[in-house]
């Protein structure tokens, strides 16, 4: 499952962006629904970004979210959820707020925030209140465990490209090492995984 794209942001509105990545000989553009929170902190187009991606596949095919934090990404997931929230009202509330500002809303019964949100309105802000509530403990550790094991597998990949591995190589050894290891290994772990990995391929 696609967990971020890094590449060339070449189109941006509000709700949409293009990103386009260098893939072998071939450029791959993609097309990425945003929250307005997201589009809010992009850079001018030409320049690189990254975005955290939600795959969402509805009749077939796949649409992608894109977030310019893991958290709010997190956030659009456990919103999906909650009975009767599908993308479209799960981005709204991304544009109106970020995971953090909502989890502290929900975690100190301020439902203004919400329900101030354009298509909310205060009885649906009530039940995305109730619903969260309870998750709120189980959501702040499992944004803090992401997060970690995110910067883990940047770290890694900055410790592989500075051994000499080539970026396509040291992703492809990161890719099949996260198929070995557990979710939020030391790093040291998540390195000596990737290259002995590479060892591996290299030899069959």
């Amino acid at each position: 499952m696609i967990f971020s794209l890094k590449g060339k942001l070449t189109k941006k509105s509000p709700v949409l962006v293009n990103l386009s990545l260098i893939a072998g000989l071939s450029e791959v553009e993609f097309e990425i629904h945003i929250p307005v929170s997201t589009y809010e902190k992009l850079p001018e187009c030409g320049n690189e970004v990254r975005l955290y991606i939600y795959p969402y596949f509805y009749k077939g095919e796949a649409l992608l979210y894109g977030f310019i934090s893991e958290e709010d990404r997190t956030m659009f997931r456990e919103l999906l959820k909650l009975p009767g929230v599908g993308p479209g009202l799960a981005l709204r509330v991304l544009s109106g707020t970020t995971a953090e500002e909502l989890l502290k809303a929900v975690s100190e019964g301020n439902l203004d925030l919400l329900a101030s949100i354009r298509g909310i309105g205060r009885r649906r802000a009530e039940r995305i209140a109730f619903e969260l509530g309870g998750k709120i403990p189980s959501l702040r550790e499992k944004i803090r465990e992401e997060s970690k094991a995110e910067e883990s597998r940047e770290k890694a990949l900055e410790a592989l490209l500075a051994l000499g591995l080539k970026e396509k190589e040291a992703k492809e050894a990161l890719k099949r090492a996260s198929k070995k290891i557990e979710e939020g290994a030391p790093l040291e772990e998540i390195i000596k995984t990737a290259l002995s990995r590479k060892a591996e391929n290299e030899d069959n």
